[in-house]
């Protein structure tokens, strides 16, 4: 498949939900190892009018042949990975190499179009990344088998996060040690640009099921050695207010303050009986949020104004295809697009070239608005803040006394170790070592052994 980025070849396409073949190279299918066929070619031309693939800035797709992405699966009795490895001058070789699976069960590989966050749930995590009948709300059963039925009947209209493309594997299949491989082009599951598939959900599904057997999400490695990327993460909640409940979160590589930012933002109405309104503008506001927030006169006007701290004054040229010097950072939905929302529960997800979490032009520590139809007034807001860390401690006790405590902010973030000895029988030139055994202390334990007999640490 080839995910074409020139808007002058898609005049014709006047959003993300059409799908033509690519003269020539059109049905052209690629098999691995007399694996099943993974790949038919495709042109998906996205229109700058679409939600989920928006940019202020097209940057130009550069092809990756040092770094690779990995979605890691330790859950529900299903552990191993999924890798794309760069290959073949401009592809990727994913392979799967997983164990748990039900031999005599066929399952499919999704890469979902929303981030992974909580639930394994397809609904929450949408259709597969760059499919034609992508929308705000959640996939129901009848969109998933429409879709599943296109693909079935029709390869060439699988969308590109369709790994399997129509073709299952069966589980035993992961006795030779792969389960499933195929090539596909980077361009159609890119790690970069306003297509990036990073911290997108991936997904193993049984064969004609809507209920996963487990869930990822992709995270890259790069580097020398190899390791994760780190990220920046910040998030805002909508909790307390009197019409809107939802959830917003947005990641930044740590090592770069100019790197694309890529966010989620999941909502609904509060009053489950409220019909569906169409057009809400939303924004990133200078201010965190005060005690307004559920203020029937002046609701969310603590936020302040859109967030500009780079002194945009002509706003007017800002739009879905302005510059970054023509656009103010907070104004996500002329940039992006505006916000359907339901009595059900309604998502987008966004790569952003001009939304800093780091830096003179954070977004952190300001607030996110949603406004009313018109921009008749706030509607409803949250403050945008750092993703709490989660601590764990350990107590020492024995030859030394004293403290471990290993904080992280998300799995996307490093992990910062902080050792506290207070007493202890050692001498000050003793070499120590920290290890993590396999096995919890109990009270009448001296020590922490291995299951091979090895040394106690």
């Amino acid at each position: 498949m080839f995910v074409n980025t020139n808007l002058n070849n898609c005049k014709a396409i006047r959003s993300h939900t059409d799908v033509n073949e690519q003269p020539g190279a059109a049905g052209r299918r690629i098999t691995v190892a007399g694996l099943v066929p993974c790949n038919a070619f495709v042109v998906l031309c996205h229109s700058l009018s679409t939600h989920t693939f928006n940019w202020l800035v097209p940057p130009k797709l550069e092809l990756c042949s040092d770094c690779s992405a990995v979605a890691i699966f330790n859950s529900n009795g299903i552990n191993g990975s999924i890798t794309f490895t760069p290959c073949c001058g401009d592809s990727f070789l994913v392979n799967a190499v997983l164990d748990g699976l039900l031999p005599a069960v066929s399952y499919t590989l999704f890469i979902n179009e929303r981030p992974y966050l909580q639930d394994c749930d397809l609904h929450r995590l949408g259709l597969p990344y760059g499919s034609a009948l992508s929308s705000q709300a959640r996939p129901t059963e009848s969109i998933w088998s429409r879709y599943n039925g296109d693909c079935l009947a029709n390869p060439q209209s699988c969308a590109p996060g369709d790994l399997t493309r129509g073709t299952p594997f069966l589980g035993s299949a992961c006795a030779s040690g792969s389960c499933f491989s195929a090539i596909v082009k980077q361009n159609h599951i890119p790690l970069s640009g306003p297509q990036s598939i990073v911290h997108l959900a991936v997904t193993i599904v049984p064969d004609n099921s809507t209920t996963p057997r487990a869930c990822s999400w992709i995270r890259i490695v790069e580097g020398s050695p190899r390791r994760f990327v780190s990220y920046n993460v910040v998030e805002a909640t909508f909790r307390d207010t009197p019409f809107i409940v939802g959830h917003f979160r947005a990641w930044q590589r740590a090592d770069s303050k100019i790197s694309a930012t890529s966010y989620t933002y999941e909502y609904r109405y509060l009053n489950t009986l409220q019909t569906a309104t169409f057009g809400h503008t939303y924004e990133i506001h200078a201010n965190p949020v005060g005690s307004d927030f559920s203020s029937d006169s002046r609701r969310c006007r603590s936020a302040g104004d859109v967030f500009n701290p780079t002194q945009i004054e002509n706003t007017d040229e800002c739009s879905s295809t302005a510059s970054a010097a023509e656009c103010p950072i907070g104004a996500l939905s002329t940039r992006h697009s505006s916000l359907v929302i339901a009595e059900s529960w309604s998502s987008i997800h966004v790569v952003d070239f001009a939304l800093p979490l780091s830096g003179n032009y954070s977004i952190t520590q300001t607030s996110i608005v949603i406004n009313e139809l018109n921009d008749n007034g706030r509607l409803a807001c949250a403050s945008i803040q750092p993703l709490r860390s989660r601590e764990v401690k350990a107590n020492l006790r024995g030859k030394f006394n004293g403290s471990v405590i290993f904080s992280q902010q998300s799995v996307e973030s490093p992990m910062k170790v902080i050792l506290n000895i207070t007493s202890g029988k050692g001498s000050p030139s003793e070499v120590l070592y920290l290890r993590i055994g396999e096995l919890p202390i109990h009270d009448d334990m001296d020590d922490i052994r291995s299951d091979s007999g090895g040394d106690s640490s």
